[in-house]
Order: structure tokens, then C-alpha cells, then sequence
């Protein structure tokens, strides 16, 4: 009765499910009857849905800022059973150079997906694009990142009252 193993490159295996099956010879040339394991490979992290990524103000999509900044919420929605909800951070500096590697705040929705979300002060100074970097892990340690471009204009003028009247009898 003798032990012995093998390595095996764990690139050859597929995401999913995977079998390895054995068997041994001795000097004689008798076979073994075949063994197998069965097992699970994750080399797949977290997925983004880059159509869900928004900049909200009071649950508002916005694309402008007013010069003195506002606190927003910047909300995107990722799929994974196993993501790992305390992982997933962002790199708003362009939104706001103080916030560097903010930590999310995400709750499980439906299917796989979280909503994760940021409240931060938007406050990037200049108008025009800013690129934004999320990360994210699963459970086994799979890492994923995807970087946003969105653009911003200045909103510096407030509304205008162009006309106001009244009934002309009280």
C-alpha cells in the first residue's frame, strides 16, 4: 500500500464542475480498477453591471454639480452569489479627491445581485470627465475591477422665474 501524488496546473480545468480520474500499474503491468474526484473550480470573480452605475441626489440621477458640492449617492448593482459584500471599494478622487478607497455599503437584492452604494460629497471642481475605479472580491478570494468614465458639467446658475401672473379678478 503506497501513497503517492501528482500536481496538476490548475489552468487545465474549466470554470464549473471538474473530475480527475486515476489509476496505477505496478512492475508487473497490472492495472488498478479507476478512481475519480469530483470537484468545483471558481476562478471567476464578481460581475458589474455597468448599466446600473448612477450618481444620484435624493434618488435622482445627475450628471451636473453645483460649484460648492453636494452629497450624492453613487449606487451600482453587482452579480455574484458569492461576492463578498464587505470587499467593495471605489476610488472616487476624481469625484471628490478626498475619497480614495471608499468602502460600500451593500445589500443582497435578488438572482445573485447586490446594490452596492457610496454617499459621498461631490465636489471634483472642474467639469468634464471623471474616471471612477470600483473593486470587488468573492468569497474565494476572486478579484474583479472596472473602471467608469462619466462626465460632469457645472450647474453654477440657480432657476429663473420667467413669467408670474395671477387671475385678474380675486
Amino acid at each position: 500500500n503506497i501513497k503517492s501524488s501528482i500536481s496538476i496546473d490548475p489552468k487545465i480545468f474549466s470554470n464549473g464542475k471538474n473530475s480527475v480520474f486515476a489509476k496505477a500499474t505496478d512492475r508487473f503491468s497490472q492495472v488498478s480498477a479507476d478512481t475519480s474526484i469530483t470537484f468545483d473550480v471558481d476562478s471567476t470573480g464578481p460581475e458589474f453591471d455597468s448599466n446600473s452605475f448612477e450618481i444620484l441626489r435624493k434618488g435622482i440621477a445627475i450628471s451636473a454639480f453645483p460649484q460648492a458640492g453636494i452629497n450624492v449617492d453613487v449606487a451600482i448593482k453587482i452579480i455574484g452569489n458569492d461576492l463578498d459584500l464587505n470587499s467593495v471599494k471605489a476610488d472616487f478622487s476624481s469625484l471628490n479627491p478626498a475619497v480614495k478607497n471608499a468602502k460600500a455599503s451593500c445589500s443582497a437584492v435578488q438572482n445573485g445581485a447586490s446594490v452596492c452604494r457610496w454617499s459621498i460629497e461631490l465636489k471634483p471642481g472642474t467639469a468634464g470627465a471623471k474616471i471612477i475605479i470600483i473593486n470587488a472580491s468573492d468569497t474565494s478570494g476572486n478579484r474583479e475591477s472596472v473602471t467608469f468614465s462619466k462626465s460632469l458639467s457645472i450647474d453654477d446658475q440657480g432657476p429663473v422665474v420667467v413669467s408670474l401672473s395671477t387671475p385678474s379678478a380675486i
